[in-house]
């Protein structure tokens, strides 16, 4: 959340106006979230199980 503040203020000393930095915000969350949502979605199924098989593997595992 500090992060997020961060780039508000940050944005808002360049000076943009704020309604231009939340819809700025919400598209670009909304794009993570479709994102997300396709690459969960292709196997048919956009369940939380879905999200073990994103974990990285190691090298040693199989």
């Amino acid at each position: 959340m500090n992060l997020l503040k961060y780039f508000f203020i940050k944005l808002h000393n360049k000076g943009l106006a704020p309604e231009v930095i939340w819809i700025v915000l919400l598209v670009v969350g909304l794009a993570i979230f479709v994102v997300l949502y396709l690459s969960l979605g292709s196997k048919g199924q956009t369940t939380v199980g879905n999200l073990s098989e994103l974990r990285v593997k190691w090298p040693w595992e199989t």
